[in-house]
């Protein structure tokens, strides 16, 4: 019996703030930042990470967009093609606090809002992490062919019309890492353990947005 959800992993950006590394191979207190954000999917029927290929512990599958280096929303048109469920888990590889249970809860967030096209992860001062969400397929569809080419596209432009459920991160999951600084930060964090993830649930913190 399968998950219910395939994942997009999105691993393919150029790291402009980091001296133009490819971020997803960076250390993470034992694991590359790219093998922790297939870890929080590892429960999806199937992974798609959207990047040039590398040994990985688990078996994924692997795309890219066309030409590579044009935006997330490419990316996610690339992987789009590969997946079968009809819920879609995105999320970046530069999110080193994602849990599986942080994918529970926005795929729990989905199940509960049936008018809603996605959930997603919203950190404390209520920013939406545009790449951590989880999505009914045929929204996402839908939205990439109003779009028309989905290359150098914005986030905000696909999801625009779409109707969100915002689910609250706990503790520092939705960090993600733009900046030597929040490299370093995450990477102490996790040394220490102290990620302030919650398994509990957490549907009290849900909000809906339209």
């Amino acid at each position: 019996m399968g998950s219910g959800y395939d994942a997009i992993v999105l691993a393919g950006g150029t790291g402009r703030r980091l001296d133009g590394i490819d971020k997803a191979d960076l250390d993470m207190a034992g694991a590359t930042l790219l093998e922790r954000a297939v870890e929080s999917v590892a429960s999806a029927d199937r992974v798609v990470v959207v990047a040039n290929p590398r040994p990985l512990p688990r078996r994924v599958v692997w795309t890219r967009e066309q030409p590579p280096g044009t935006g997330p929303v490419a990316a996610i048109a690339a992987g789009l093609a590969k997946v079968r469920a009809s819920v879609v888990v995105v999320v970046a590889c530069d999110m080193p606090m994602l849990t599986t249970e942080t994918i529970q809860r926005l795929r729990s967030a989905l199940d509960a809002s049936e008018p809603a096209d996605a959930t997603m992860l919203v950190d404390d001062n209520g920013r939406r992490q545009l790449l951590a969400g989880a999505y009914r397929r045929h929204a996402l569809t839908t939205a990439l062919h109003a779009l028309g080419d989905p290359q150098n596209q914005s986030m905000r432009a696909l999801v625009a019309t779409m109707r969100i459920v915002d689910v609250a991160s706990v503790g520092a999951e939705a960090l993600d890492c733009d900046t030597w600084d929040d490299v370093r930060r995450s990477q102490a964090m996790l040394r220490r353990g102290d990620e302030g993830q919650n398994t509990a649930d957490d549907t009290s913190r849900t909000r809906r947005k339209v």
